[in-house]
């Protein structure tokens, strides 16, 4: 089930329509562009890309995470 094994999906990201924030570090410049990507292609999508933070965010800036995941929650749209 790895990446190269599952199907291309991309092209149906405009049938997403649930709020969704996408997250990335900004030191990971291959998924930071995937998730300008996503959050492009997704309706109404909020893109978090953290400055300092590489592959791994939520491990290497947890209370950031915790900020942002926790604010789009609750209230629909993370913190800046």
């Amino acid at each position: 089930m790895g990446a190269g094994a599952q199907p291309y999906l991309g092209d149906r990201l405009g049938e997403i329509r649930i709020p969704t924030v996408v997250v990335a570090g900004a030191e990971d410049a291959k998924f930071t562009a995937i998730a300008e990507t996503l959050a492009a292609g997704i309706h109404g999508a909020t893109l978090a890309i953290f400055p300092n933070v590489g592959h791994t965010p939520h491990l290497e800036a947890p209370a950031r995470w915790a900020e942002v995941v926790g604010d789009f929650i609750n209230v629909g749209r993370p913190a800046s």
